[in-house]
């Protein structure tokens, strides 16, 4: 894995020093992952087709020209709002019906209040501090689907070790995020696809 590291490092570094000797100070540089990785936690290894934060939460980050600084942002954001934010740098019209927003719109609003993770067969939902989590078993078959449910308080257990789904004093946030996954029967039914 090291190695791994060190090699997209210096490889990096040589694409932003063609990209600067091309584009000078009009470059932009945005780097972002489409999932994070496991590396044994849960004694699970690669993105495992998991929604543990390990996988759900990647890097973004974005150098705008002219940019001396480093910033942080600790709103929270999601992986759609990188199209719009890049049709904004680009100085294009955004259109009307986009999942995202520009990250400078979301972070000037206080950052997301809900994001919704999706991969083959699992969902995740997360507001505020609470993480729900739906894990299909089934759903590729000509069989019923069964779900085995997950929910976490990220506060106070931030590894996901403790399942608090189905427990009393979680069951009004619990029904919250059932209801807002709910919202949108589309979502479900491209995660739980039938073959």
């Amino acid at each position: 894995y090291y190695a791994n590291i060190v090699q997209i490092d210096e490889y990096i570094q040589k694409i932003i020093q063609k990209a600067t000797a091309i584009w000078h100070e009009d470059l932009y540089i945005v780097f972002t992952a489409d999932h994070g990785d496991m590396m044994g936690n849960h004694s699970l290894w690669g993105k495992n087709s998991s929604v543990y934060d390990d996988v759900l939460r990647v890097p973004l980050m974005i150098h705008h020209p002219g940019q001396r600084q480093r910033k942080d942002i600790f709103e929270r954001v999601s992986s759609v709002d990188v199209f719009p934010t890049l049709l904004a740098m680009g100085g294009a019209q955004l259109p009307e019906h986009l999942d995202g927003a520009a990250l400078e719109r979301v972070v000037a609003q206080g950052g997301r209040d809900c994001i919704i993770s999706a991969c083959e067969g699992r969902v995740a939902i997360l507001k505020g501090h609470m993480k729900l989590c739906l894990n299909g078993v089934g759903f590729e078959m000509y069989k019923p689907v069964k779900f085995y449910r997950e929910l976490y308080d990220l506060q106070s257990d931030p590894y996901e070790f403790c399942n608090l789904y189905g427990k009393p004093d979680y069951a009004e946030m619990q029904r919250d995020l059932e209801a807002m996954l709910q919202e949108d029967p589309a979502l479900l039914r491209t995660v739980f696809y039938r073959c």
